[in-house]
Order: structure tokens, then C-alpha cells, then sequence
């Protein structure tokens, strides 16, 4: 009796055991990828090694995944990739997402993130006929997070290309849609962007009042990377006004934190806009090294942008230093930049022009 009652026991243990096996793959199963990858676009500029280790882990499931699932992995993975400064295999990724086969959401921001890489490589008749594409796609998108960031995008590379009206249109459009969705994400950064609008235009009032506005909404949404550009935009202004107290205080608590971030083109930018701080303060040892290390970094990650403003800061820092090989070395290298750099501009809005005749072409 003892003993069937061990055996009945024993199967009883069993059964629960299976149907435990049963559940938990059951549960495996039914794990939500599409919420888990939601999750994972939402923060996934704040933390770049570790945004890097959870698509990886989430992509051991992959063989579970729907088809919109694998291309929602692909579409950050690839966003990722760009910002770790790996750019070939973004693009490859990018391109190899058939439009054809994306939902209209999917397809505006893999048009968005190939319009920016296009635009780091210089290929500006791609990146506008890019954005344009983007752009034509808002009316379709289920996401007003995706809309936002087509607009906020599009600000980007219109502000970078001299375009300032449509820059500005743009930018007005993503504060409109912010107010209308009560997204304090995308009003942190419709107003970042807007604010350096101003400070480009030297509308510092307006410049400094845009900033803020963005840093309370940044800081309370915690966005990381915005927040920190949005300090580096308030340095500058903190500069170009002659408060040197103020910009010294946020130069040293944004310095260390972007080290820690890891961005090369924020890491670089942010140094040698200390080492112009430094400069003007005349310590002139310490705006060497930071200009330096600037300019190393743009070197390697090959930002020409950052690299001629390294250079200036260079320029002026030997020529202080009463080194004039070097003050001249740098000072050229600047001045073929920055001619490079207008030349572009013109190309990026006789590109502009072109995009958008072969746009009405299609």
C-alpha cells in the first residue's frame, strides 16, 4: 500500500513536473519580443554597451521572432551600430531592409537613419532624397514617436546644410506635434534643436530659453545623450557670451560624463570646446592638450567638422605658445577645411535642389 501510494506520488510529481516543462515553454513562447524591443529603442541611446548587450541577447530568440520583429531588431541594431561608429555595416544593414516589405513606420525611420549616414559620408543628393522620403511617409505612420523623430531628424540635416527655413518649419512641426501628444520627449528635442538654431543665428536669448526649456524636458524624460548636448550647446552660448564662470562649471561635470558615454563625436567636440575655454581664460598648456585630444579623436573617427574646429583652436593656441611651425600647420589645415567645408554647403543645397526635382520625378 506504502509502496503504490510512493508510485502514485511519484507520477503525481512527475505530471506536475510536465506540465511545469509544458508552461515554461509555453511562456518561452508567448514572450513578448515586440514589447521587449519597444523597451529597448526607448533607452537605447543612453547606454551604448549596454543597449549592445540586450539586442544581443534578445537576438539568441530570433528564430521566435516575427517577421516585423526581426526588422525592428535589425532597424536598432543598425541605429547602434552608427553611433558606435560603425558605419559600413549600418548602411549594409539599413540597405538590406527591402523598402517593399517594411511598414510605413519602419520604412520613414530606415530612411531617416540611411539619411544621416549618407550625410556623414558626404553623399548629400542620397541623404535629401533620403529625408525627403521620410517625410513623405508621416501621414502613414501609426507612431507619433516615429513622426517626431522623422521631423526632428529632417532638422537636423537641413540646419547642417544652411537650410535654415526648413530646418526652422520642421522643428516648429515636431513642437506642434509635441503639444498635440503631450510628448515630453519629443519637446525636449524639437526645442534642443530649435535652440541651436537660435545659437547658430547668435539669437542668444532665444537660444538660451529654447536650451532650458529642453534641458527640464530631457532631465525629467532622462535622455541621456540630449541632455548632454544640450549642456554642450549651453557652454558654448555660456562662451560666445563671455560667462566664462558659467561655462567653466558646466565644461567640468559635462566632460567627465561624456568620457564615460563614449559618443567619439560628442568626446571630441566637447574637448575642444573646453580647450577653447581654456584658451580664453589663458591657460594655455591645458587648452593644448584638450585641443589635441579633440583633435585626435575627430582624426580617428574621421568628423571633418570636428576636425577643422580642432585645428582652429590649434591655430591659435601655438600661435599663443610662440610655436609657429605648428600654429601654421594647423592653421592650413583649418582653412583647407573650412573652404571644403563651404564648398559642401553649396553642394549640399545644389543637392538639395537635385533630390528634390528627381523626388518629383519618381
Amino acid at each position: 500500500m506504502i509502496e503504490r501510494q510512493g508510485f502514485s506520488m511519484l507520477k503525481l510529481v512527475l505530471i506536475l513536473m510536465m506540465l511545469l516543462c509544458v508552461t515554461t515553454v509555453k511562456a518561452v513562447e508567448n514572450r513578448n519580443y515586440t514589447a521587449e524591443l519597444v523597451e529597448i529603442e526607448k533607452t537605447l541611446l543612453n547606454d551604448l554597451p549596454a543597449s549592445r548587450e540586450r539586442l544581443e541577447l534578445i537576438g539568441q530568440h530570433k528564430d521566435n521572432f516575427s517577421v516585423k520583429e526581426k526588422q525592428h531588431h535589425q532597424l536598432l541594431n543598425a541605429h547602434l551600430l552608427f553611433m558606435m561608429n560603425d558605419v559600413d555595416n549600418a548602411q549594409v544593414s539599413l540597405e538590406d531592409l527591402a523598402s517593399n516589405t517594411l511598414s510605413p513606420d519602419y520604412d520613414a525611420r530606415k530612411q531617416m537613419l540611411l539619411s544621416a549616414i549618407y550625410h556623414h559620408r558626404g553623399e548629400s543628393v542620397k541623404a535629401f532624397m533620403a529625408v525627403d522620403r521620410s517625410l513623405n511617409l508621416i501621414e502613414k505612420l501609426n507612431s507619433n514617436r516615429y513622426k517626431s523623430k522623422i521631423l526632428i531628424g529632417a532638422v537636423g540635416i537641413y540646419k547642417d546644410a544652411d537650410l535654415i527655413e526648413f530646418a526652422l518649419e520642421y522643428g516648429r512641426r515636431a513642437i506642434n506635434l509635441a503639444n498635440e501628444s503631450k510628448d515630453a520627449e519629443t519637446m525636449c528635442l524639437a526645442s534642443y534643436e530649435m535652440g541651436t538654431i537660435e545659437l547658430l543665428t547668435k539669437n542668444y536669448k532665444m537660444a538660451e530659453n529654447r536650451l532650458l526649456t529642453a534641458k527640464g524636458y530631457c532631465d525629467k524624460e532622462k535622455i541621456v545623450i540630449a541632455s548632454y548636448a544640450i549642456e554642450y550647446s549651453l557652454m558654448q552660448l555660456n562662451i560666445e557670451t563671455g560667462k566664462v564662470d558659467s561655462a567653466e562649471t558646466i565644461a567640468k561635470d559635462l566632460h567627465s560624463k561624456v568620457e564615460i558615454y563614449g559618443w567619439d563625436v560628442l568626446r571630441s567636440a566637447t574637448k575642444t570646446l573646453y580647450g577653447r575655454l581654456l584658451l580664453n581664460k589663458g591657460e594655455l598648456e591645458l587648452a593644448k592638450n584638450f585641443g589635441e585630444a579633440g583633435y585626435q579623436i575627430a582624426k580617428k573617427v574621421k568628423d571633418k567638422k570636428r576636425i577643422e574646429k580642432a585645428a582652429a583652436l590649434l591655430a591659435e593656441v601655438y600661435t599663443e605658445l610662440k610655436d609657429n611651425d605648428k600654429a601654421v600647420n594647423y592653421y592650413k589645415e583649418y582653412m583647407e577645411l573650412n573652404v571644403q567645408n563651404k564648398v559642401r554647403i553649396r553642394q549640399r543645397k545644389l543637392a538639395f535642389d537635385i533630390a528634390r526635382r528627381k523626388q518629383f520625378d519618381e
